[in-house]
């Protein structure tokens, strides 16, 4: 059995080399994942362009209205100004349709060629909304079909517990972190995802030094040499996110578990047959009448036993 240090680590890591890019799906992604970890870039003199792929136009109660995506976007504006955000830009895609284009393929590929990061962030291909997965796998063939330079990978976690294999201590700038996601009022305003990203960051703390309260997770993926990304490198992690993953999991049921399911319904059959030939014999219609007068002794004997424990109950 695997031990909790190949699982987790049990130390921290520095921030990765700058400049970085940072792909969120919505408006608020970049500050609830990684906040922290973009406060200590601004301490450390960092470069940090973010993208936020998504209008979140279907944010919340208020999904559909028209002031909606500017007013996230002005709230994301603002966060990028506390961040000291070298630039942000916003691809405006719809809502819970993020698809993975060869538009937005080579739109991703392009803009890293322009800006030559050493670091690029986005969503866990483990992530539980739709437009995180496909999130993770556009900015995934982005890169395969982008630079030549080296880059790092890191995928950073928004909502639930994803693999990692980096973990950032924020524990200095936990409460503006907080702040930060306070700006985002559109949604915290209908949801305490505040106090929840809070929650997500303490939890990661748990394998670490006492003094580290909280720490944000990553998972950095590796690369022989420092070569170009090559589609090999996040096979493993392909089916959570690959639109081919529905039928892989239909061709598994077809080869695996149908034959199984048949196979108990033909003998279910077996046994249903048996039943009818039994009840259709000679011997099951001779022995009815002390089958019935056995279950008239069983009826009689629950009423006696019924009757004798309210005796019992009475006196």
């Amino acid at each position: 059995m695997v031990q909790e240090e190949t699982l987790i680590p049990y130390r921290t890591s520095p921030l990765p080399e700058g400049p970085w890019v940072v792909f969120a799906p919505h408006p608020d992604d970049e500050t609830f994942g990684m906040g922290g970890t973009l406060l200590l870039a601004l301490e450390n003199a960092v470069k940090v362009t973010l993208v936020v792929l998504t209008d979140g136009s279907l944010g919340g109660e208020k999904a559909g209205l028209n002031h909606l995506v500017a007013t996230r976007e002005a709230e994301a504006r603002e966060v990028s100004k506390r961040l000291g955000l070298a630039s942000i830009q916003f691809w405006r895609q719809p809502d819970r349709h993020l698809k993975i284009s060869a538009t937005l393929i080579n739109r991703v590929a392009e803009l890293i060629r322009t800006v030559k990061p050493n670091t690029v962030f986005f969503p866990s291909p483990m992530e539980l909304h739709p437009d995180h997965r496909a999130a993770s796998a556009l900015v995934w063939e982005g890169l395969e079909n982008g630079p030549d330079h080296w880059t790092q990978a890191f995928a950073y976690e928004i909502s639930v517990q994803c693999p990692t294999n980096r973990l950032i201590d924020i524990t200095s700038v936990a409460d503006d972190k907080t702040a930060l996601g306070a700006l985002y009022q559109s949604q915290t305003a209908e949801r305490d995802y505040v106090n929840s990203m809070l929650a997500l960051n303490k939890t990661r703390s748990y394998t670490l030094p006492p003094e580290v309260h909280f720490a944000e997770a990553f998972f950095a993926y590796k690369r022989p040499g420092g070569t170009p990304f090559s589609s090999h490198t996040l096979n493993h992690l392909r089916p959570y996110w690959s639109e081919n993953a529905i039928f892989r999991e239909e061709n598994y049921i077809e080869k695996n578990l149908r034959p199984t399911a048949n196979a108990a319904q033909k003998e279910a059959e077996k046994w249903f047959q048996r039943c009818n030939e039994i009840e259709n014999s000679r011997i099951w219609r001779y022995t009815k009448p002390a089958r019935t007068v056995a279950s008239i002794i069983k009826v009689a004997n629950r009423s006696i036993r019924a009757a004798g424990k309210r005796l019992k109950d009475d006196f």
